[in-house]
C-alpha cells in the first residue's frame, strides 16, 4: 500500500528553478547594456562628473531593448494589427 505524497517533489523544484533561471538570463541579456549605462550614469554623478553622455546612452539602449524584444517575440506584428 501506497502512502499518498503531499507537496512537490524534489523534481517539480528544480523544473520551476530552471524556469527562473532561464528568464533571468533572457532578462539579463536583454537589458544589461542598460543596466550597465544606469550604473555608469549613476557612479558619474556621485564622483561629480557630468553623466549626460551615460544617460543618454542608457536611454538609447533601453529604446533598443524593447524593439529587440517585440521583434523576436513577433509582438511588432501583432501591434501593427497585421497578426490577425
Amino acid at each position: 500500500m501506497r502512502k499518498h505524497q503531499r507537496g512537490q517533489s524534489l523534481s517539480e523544484y528544480l523544473l520551476i528553478l530552471g524556469l527562473i533561471a532561464v528568464t533571468s538570463i533572457a532578462v539579463v541579456g536583454t537589458l544589461g547594456s542598460t543596466i550597465r549605462s544606469q550604473v555608469a550614469a549613476m557612479t558619474q554623478e556621485l564622483a561629480g562628473i557630468d553623466s549626460s553622455g551615460a544617460s543618454a546612452l542608457s536611454t538609447a539602449n533601453a529604446a533598443q531593448a524593447v524593439i529587440d524584444a517585440t521583434a523576436d517575440l513577433g509582438l511588432d506584428q501583432l501591434r501593427q494589427g497585421q497578426g490577425q
